[in-house]
């Protein structure tokens, strides 16, 4: 397993693991639902003097939301700006997309609004996702309002949107 090799590697037979390789695994364990595993990880690396990129915690946001784990993911976001590790249009997006999937759009728009206070300035998939959220929601008058909205800025639509 991934684990027993990192192990390997920390014991100084191979090498020592860095962000890249600790992040990789991070992602694996999380995309496999070993969430508990992924943390222990990222406290295990925190502990050896590594720092988590972005990467890092975005793949660890994407594994605790796409297990419900909806205010644990609230509590990595502010981790993660606590350190001063400022979101991009990627872990933005992915943020509003899994609330959006999970029927949270007020949610999403709150985190819509923290991307815009940090001037990360939304794309087509920013608003494809809130567009998608609206729908699946039943909620065709906000939707409508978004498309205008979209519209207004000059964001092209396309039919992925659709």
């Amino acid at each position: 397993s991934a684990l027993s090799l990192l192990r390997h590697m920390e014991s100084g037979r191979i090498c020592e693991p860095d962000i890249v390789i600790c992040t990789t695994i991070i992602d694996s364990l999380c995309k496999e639902k070993l969430l508990d595993e992924a943390l222990d990880l990222f406290s295990h690396m925190k502990s050896r003097g590594i720092s988590p990129d972005i990467i890092t915690y975005t793949s660890l946001i994407r594994g605790q939301c796409s297990l419900g784990r909806w205010g644990d993911a609230r509590m990595t976001l502010t981790e993660m700006l606590q350190s001063s590790i400022a979101p991009d249009i990627w872990t933005f997006n992915m943020l509003i997309d899994m609330y959006c999937k999970d029927g949270m759009v007020k949610e999403a728009n709150y985190v819509l609004k923290l991307m815009v206070d940090k001037g990360v300035v939304p794309n087509i998939i920013t608003y494809s996702s809130l567009l998608d959220g609206y729908c699946l929601r039943g909620q065709m008058d906000e939707a409508s309002k978004m498309m205008d909205m979209v519209d207004r800025k000059g964001c092209q639509l396309n039919v992925v949107c659709f």
